[in-house]
């Protein structure tokens, strides 16, 4: 009898002892899981091109090219129009879009809206932009540099009046630094700036 209770009170202590165990594992599993879940993104930020034709595979974070020109072409194309009068409108552009452009080519780009005014060449001017081939975005006007960078080519037909008489008429080729940037989230949910030109911008034909 006395063998028989001590076996019993054995088996009762290691099982005991397993299910402790068997607890503390899965005390480190959950643990685990709640500081993975902690760690891991509150929000995923997903791109999707302005054309689905064919159909796309999408990952968190990926930009499509597609994407990139629609963004460097909406901003730019917007930052260069002037609705009543360059001198004003060009100010007020730089100060609107001063979230989805860098502190340093924003800079630029104001010390050439100066240099255009000494000139005469803004004050009582209406611009319209567009873009300069029919076909809109194609493949080869967006080139991925690195994570994080691309060069896009926009070609724009500028035309500028004063007093609904045209003044100037002129294609112009901008190649454009976009990148990723997040410094200004509240009021810039792309995450992406335009941060200046890498090549110098020039007048072209199209035939």
């Amino acid at each position: 009898m006395g063998s028989r209770s001590m076996n019993a009170l054995s088996d009762k202590d290691k099982h005991l002892r397993d299910s402790k165990i068997v607890m503390f594992v899965m005390l480190l599993v959950v643990f685990s899981l709640i500081a993975a879940l902690a760690s891991a993104p509150s929000r995923l930020r997903v791109y999707v091109p302005p054309v689905l034709t064919r159909g796309s595979e999408m990952y968190a974070g990926e930009v499509p090219k597609p994407t990139i020109y629609s963004l460097a072409y909406m901003i730019f194309q917007t930052l260069n129009t002037w609705d009543t009068d360059g001198a004003a409108d060009g100010k007020k552009n730089l100060e609107d879009f001063r979230c989805y452009i860098t502190e340093d080519f924003r800079g630029k780009l104001e010390d050439a809206h100066v240099q255009r005014l000494q000139r005469g060449e803004a004050s009582g001017r209406v611009r319209y932009v567009s873009e300069a081939h029919d076909t809109g975005y194609d493949e080869y006007m967006v080139t991925l540099i690195s994570a994080g960078k691309w060069h896009v080519q926009l070609d724009l037909k500028l035309n500028e009046y004063i007093n609904s008489t045209l003044v100037k008429q002129a294609t112009v080729r901008y190649p454009l630094v976009l990148v990723a940037d997040d410094s200004t989230p509240g009021c810039n949910q792309w995450g992406i700036k335009i941060a200046g030109f890498y090549n110098t911008p020039h007048r072209i034909i199209i035939e």
